[in-house]
């Protein structure tokens, strides 16, 4: 399978932790992302940037955007790129082409490209709802921390509490993570 036909069906590894995809599918569920969980974008142009914008709406061949307050006049039909962080803070960008200018929206046309900067190895994925993780930390048992996501990796774990106890450098062991395995029973 070339790199063309994996962009198209999948994520393509371009090196340097950049990978990219021109699947539909794959950018659908990004623009549906973007929207339902309210993530700001910034939309790039020759000699422009904007400020923190909205995805107003998409449909099969157009996206709306916010038209931020201090868009150049005259902006000439072009390649814009939407930047933003996902979820969990990774840096994406998509490939627009600029239609038209409204008087509060910008008009594309849907993404014909999608490049995800990735900071490690292996992908990184919301860790499922009923996920745990247990370790061990000055050999008592731990599990009051909130797994946010997972990886080949590791994982990358939070909590409510600022007086957590853990220290940089200490030692945790014997980690167990549990993800929730439907009908065949969780997964350890």
């Amino acid at each position: 399978m070339t790199d063309d036909n994996k962009e198209e069906i999948g994520w393509a590894d371009i090196g340097s932790g950049i990978h990219l995809t021109r699947s539909g599918a794959i950018i659908r569920e990004a623009l549906l992302a973007i929207k339902e969980q309210h993530i700001f974008c910034l939309v790039v142009a020759r000699d422009y940037e904007s400020g923190l914008v909205a995805l107003v709406d998409f449909g099969p061949e157009r996206l709306g955007i916010d038209r931020p307050g201090d868009w150049p006049p005259g902006m000439a039909p072009q390649t814009l790129r939407i930047i933003f962080k996902d979820k969990v803070g990774v840096w994406n960008q998509l490939s627009v082409e600029l239609l038209e200018v409204g008087p509060d929206t910008l008009i594309t046309t849907m993404p014909s490209r999608y490049v995800r900067l990735q900071r490690r190895e292996g992908y990184r994925v919301e860790a499922p709802p009923g996920s745990k993780l247990v370790f061990l930390h000055h050999q008592e048992p731990r599990s009051d921390f909130e797994l946010e996501n997972i990886s080949s990796d590791g994982v990358l774990m939070g909590c409510e509490r600022r007086e957590a106890d853990l220290e940089v450098g200490d030692l945790i062991e014997k980690i167990s993570l549990t993800l929730p395995g439907g009908e065949g029973g969780d997964i350890r």
